[in-house]
């Protein structure tokens, strides 16, 4: 069962302590039930409606022709809700063209530390299995593919028990992918000779499962979210885990349907092309509310992007009970750096740290403990001097190490905006003791 819509289960705009922790929880992305209270459009500061392009390109595609969406962006960019309204979007008609889309949370399905194409597949199974409009057991290529599985789990080493015996089995495989890393590194390995009937299959199950959905639905579309998040570990081969799966597996999977994938961010910077490994697929990047001018100009406060996380705000909680004065709301919007996930995690601490009416000393209190996580991440490192030319001209300069820029991406120590393109200096990491060390001299 899914959770009950915050709306069911507490006054909104929120005006108690607990309450307010509550609407701000910065690990709950807004589910389509949420989305049409709490959802603030983002767009008009984010450089445009770019999910709504992702949208917008589905519903065009000619007959039997399938797209493949590549998005992006930084860790708390809003691009799981963002997703989730897509998701709810494509399954309403738009001139006679509604989708069954599928939606895969690849941290529900499967270990972080061994994702690969293998273990996908089963997820896709396993994520088609779960939908109630959808018999595999119907189909032709469903039964022969789980056998297929069973011949790998042997070869594996684990015993095809009496609740892995059948089909019915898929969502347990599912979750013991998710806890036991031995048997997922296992079953991958073992896959390497079966990937091609692996392939195969899905492709042909795919297309059977076309056949069972009603005669308005035009096609399926698979959303894989939280790819993106996948840590950057050394493969057995010793080549990078994000270069294994997205450069080189993920661009196998040949199926009758839209996909929609997420990526890590830092390879927008790969020297391999996504689009040209991904046959010309769309890549899109969800930058950060630009809350600072863009570089070459007086650098200001943007106020269109705090009228927008104000507004965003002003959905969740009551800002006249909840802050002060209004130079402690722009001062949580500042330290946010334009991060949504980043303002509700400083606004969901502020009733840990002090009472309300909050200030501007409590949104430096409940910002402390962020501020010293970037501060034990950036001491002694060799590119602090770095930090401050991105600072000053919003760009990284060519000579710039590729390991570096990953780093202060992924990390969220650079962070990007409106994909001009152009960066800054999150003001977490700005207000450590290490950034201030490296400033030029005056």
């Amino acid at each position: 069962m899914g959770r009950a819509p915050l709306q069911e289960t507490l006054s909104l705009p929120a005006r108690e302590r607990r309450q307010i922790r509550a609407a701000c929880d910065p690990a709950r992305p807004l589910t389509p039930e949420e989305q049409g209270l709490l959802h603030e459009d983002l767009s008009p500061v984010q450089g445009g409606d770019r999910i709504g392009q992702v949208e917008t390109r589905i519903r065009d595609a000619w007959m039997e022709t399938y797209v493949r969406e590549l998005i992006t962006g930084h860790a708390g960019c809003g691009k799981t809700t963002e997703l989730l309204r897509l998701s709810a979007a494509l399954t309403r008609p738009v001139e006679g063209r509604a989708y069954h889309v599928v939606y895969l949370d690849a941290y529900q399905y499967l270990n972080p530390f061994e994702v690969r194409l293998p273990q996908i597949l089963v997820s896709l199974m396993a994520a088609l299995a779960a939908e109630p409009r959808i018999d595999l057991k119907k189909t032709r290529s469903g039964p022969e593919l789980w056998a297929r599985i069973g011949t790998i789990l042997a070869s594996a080493g684990r015993e095809v028990s009496k609740d892995l015996a059948d089909a019915a089995g898929i969502p347990l495989l599912k979750s013991l992918f998710r806890v036991d890393l031995k048997l997922a590194r296992s079953f991958r390995k073992q896959s390497d000779d079966h990937l091609q009937a692996l392939l195969s299959l899905t492709r042909d199950l795919v297309l059977e499962v076309r056949s069972q959905l009603p005669p308005e639905i035009t096609d399926i579309v698979f959303v894989v979210d939280n790819l993106e998040k996948i840590p950057d570990i050394e493969t057995d081969t010793g080549g990078s885990l994000h270069e294994t799966l997205f450069l080189r597996e993920l661009p196998l999977l040949d199926v009758p349907a839209h996909i929609v994938l997420t990526y890590p961010i830092s390879l927008n910077y790969s020297a391999v092309e996504l689009r040209q490994v991904f046959g010309n697929a769309k890549q899109t990047t969800i930058p950060m509310v630009g809350i600072r001018t863009k570089p070459g100009t007086e650098r200001l406060d943007d106020r269109r992007g705090f009228t927008a996380l104000r507004s965003l705000l002003s959905r969740r909680i009551d800002l006249k009970v909840a802050f002060a004065d209004e130079d402690a709301i722009d001062h949580a919007i500042r330290m946010s750096g334009g991060c949504v996930r980043d303002l509700l995690r400083i606004v969901s601490e502020l009733p840990v740290v002090g009472a309300m009416p909050f200030t501007r000393a409590v949104v430096d209190a409940a910002s402390a403990d962020f501020v010293n996580e970037y501060e034990r991440i950036l001491q002694g490192k060799p590119y602090l001097n770095l930090l401050h030319t991105i600072e000053r001209g919003g760009a990284f300069p060519i000579n710039t190490d590729e390991a570096w820029k990953r780093q202060l991406l992924m990390g969220l120590v650079a962070l990007e905006y409106d994909t001009g393109t152009w960066y800054d200096i999150h003001p977490f990491a700005k207000a450590t003791r290490a950034y201030a060390s490296a400033a030029p001299a005056q």
